[in-house]
């Protein structure tokens, strides 16, 4: 008369709620698997305790945001990264389309931080940003690993940003690397 007992496992699941969950004795499985970080997380890993040291607090927020949000970052109409993927059952407008920069998202926290009273925030993400296919091989997105950085505050200015930069550069090993002024990119100041 059970519906739901389809097969031997759904059989041996009413014999242990019988028997009792706490009496089925305790046992590690036996294996020789173990487990790794990839070297892209170690130094993903490696770059958070650096920024967390440097004085940044991480923050992590949606994959999902609103289209107006590249309008207020100030993106030409021609720019790749407005080429996004959009939800097809989005939740609402603010959550329809797929990050294609962190920039929206860090400004977001800066700001609610600053409307709430605190006066100095230093914050970095690390997270995926997402692009279309050119060629609909697979209908998944190209996941893009990103870091933003944003500090803003009375005694914060270019040069604490710029120092902050270049410690974690030089914590992470590397050498050589030049600093170019952006001044096509209508995102950021001249």
């Amino acid at each position: 008369f059970r519906l739901d007992l389809l097969s031997e496992i759904d059989i041996v699941e009413e014999v242990a709620r019988i028997f009792g969950y706490d009496n089925i004795p305790k046992t590690i499985p036996a294996g020789r698997e173990w487990g790794a970080r990839t070297n892209g997380q170690e130094i993903e890993y490696f770059t958070m305790n650096v920024l967390n040291n440097l004085g940044l607090n991480e923050i992590t927020t949606y994959s999902f945001i609103s289209p107006k949000a590249l309008d207020l970052i100030k993106l030409p109409e021609e720019s790749l990264t407005r080429r996004v993927v959009e939800l097809k059952n989005p939740l609402g407008e603010e959550y329809s389309i797929m990050r294609t920069t962190l920039i929206p998202n860090m400004l977001e926290v800066l700001s609610k931080n600053i409307n709430r009273g605190v006066t100095e925030v230093s914050a970095f993400e690390i997270g995926n940003t997402f692009f279309p296919r050119e060629l609909p091989i697979e209908n998944l997105p190209i996941e893009k690993k990103t870091m933003v950085m944003g500090m803003v505050g009375e005694t914060i200015d270019f040069f604490s940003i710029k120092g902050t930069v270049v410690s974690m550069l030089d914590k992470l090993g590397l050498q050589d690397y030049k600093f170019i002024a952006e001044k096509n990119n209508k995102t950021y100041h001249p």
